[in-house]
């Protein structure tokens, strides 16, 4: 973590995400100096690094699991304390009904709609932070498209599309990256921030209930700027919430 800190400080390349980051992280070690633990190795097969996944016991320490893949978990919901973005739901296909000014949606078809939201991504970071309603027989689609591709919501392919269906399965470009066979970590009134670093040309997910983080890096060649938000609804009465 010294180097990682000493290079983006001499790159002067580093935001308010990192700074909260390397401080949680050295609290965290500090308290595992002070408390005794056991650390579990475990071979993850959907991990490229030599060590996939470590777990620490616990029935010694109540910290979260840190993976080592695509997505990383992180107990971060009580850390960023940065400022929610104002947004509203604009855009849809298939029924949907929109209430409370833009804020609120639901899915009224026996098939998935697509939802976008008003506002446009091009730099900084964003934070919106959402409840999820009423989730069927799967969780809702959280994530981005280019805006470039907004008025194309009836095509059946979103190439530009990423994010996450649950936490632990991602779209990328359209594609499902699943590292799971299930997806239902994501319940009926959960809450989760959707966050869009643009300046690091990368977008997470904070789900506030398990305290997880999961994050990806984005392709600015397949999803170029602006951003919008895009939410994807389960049939039959699927719904989400923004919160302001």
């Amino acid at each position: 973590m010294t180097s990682e800190i000493q290079s983006s400080q001499e790159s002067d390349d580093y935001t308010e995400i990192d700074l909260k980051k390397w401080l949680h992280k050295l609290q965290e070690f500090q308290m595992k100096l002070e408390t005794p633990v056991n650390v579990d190795i475990l071979l993850d097969n959907h991990s490229q690094t030599s060590i996939d996944l470590i777990r620490i016991n616990p029935q010694l320490h109540s910290f979260p699991r840190l993976y080592s893949s695509l997505e990383h978990s992180l107990p971060v919901s009580d850390n960023l304390n940065l400022t929610y973005t104002q947004e509203r739901f604009d855009k849809f296909y298939e029924p949907v009904i929109l209430s409370e000014k833009g804020l609120a949606a639901k899915n009224i078809s026996d098939d998935y709609s697509r939802i976008c939201g008003t506002n446009q991504y091009s730099s900084d970071v964003h934070r919106i932070h959402f409840r999820i309603g009423e989730r069927t027989n799967s969780c809702p689609f959280l994530g981005i498209i280019s805006s470039l591709e907004g008025l194309s919501l009836r095509k059946i392919t979103l190439p530009s599309a990423n994010g996450w269906s649950d936490l632990d399965y991602v779209v990328l470009n359209d594609k499902s990256l699943s590292t799971s066979i299930s997806n239902k970590t994501i319940q009926s009134g959960d809450e989760v921030t959707l966050i869009l670093d643009c300046d690091n040309r990368e977008i997470l997910l904070d789900h506030h209930r398990t305290n997880r983080l999961v994050r990806q890096s984005i392709d600015i060649q397949e999803c170029p700027f602006p951003w919008k938000i895009l939410v994807a609804l389960s049939p039959r009465n699927g719904s989400i919430h923004v919160l302001c």
